[in-house]
């Protein structure tokens, strides 16, 4: 965490990160540590996997809470609603993801977000 928090410091050319860029790179960090899992989970290797989850346990302990699912489907029925007017249309994802983004950037996981639009678009 210490040095990927030191390795955005010395790209933004600041003498420190701001809250913001400070949450950028924990989330990205905690990003990484979710496909960790995954991967490792994939293949059998448990004992990483519990220690990906353990880092990430504590990456989360410094970063906003996410919202849950029922929150995140509400948000993205509004986002339906303004991106499609005529009613839910798949070929509007990417249009009600941006509006989704734009609502609510960092307060879920995009990842399962995207399985949720595309759901709630059939």
């Amino acid at each position: 965490m210490a040095s990927a928090m030191t390795t955005k410091t010395k790209e933004s050319g600041a003498e420190s990160l701001d809250d913001e860029q400070a949450k950028q790179v924990l989330t990205k960090l905690a990003k990484m540590r979710k496909e960790s899992i995954e991967m490792f989970e994939a293949g059998g290797k448990m004992e990483a996997a519990a220690l990906e989850k353990t880092e990430l346990a504590i990456l989360e302990g410094y970063l906003p809470a996410i919202a849950d699912e029922a929150t995140v489907r509400g948000w993205i029925a509004d986002a339906i609603v303004v991106a499609c007017p005529d009613g839910p249309d798949k070929s509007k994802m990417g249009q009600v993801m941006g509006a989704l983004m734009k609502a609510h950037k960092g307060e879920f996981d995009g990842k399962q977000a995207n399985k949720w639009v595309a759901e709630m678009l059939k």
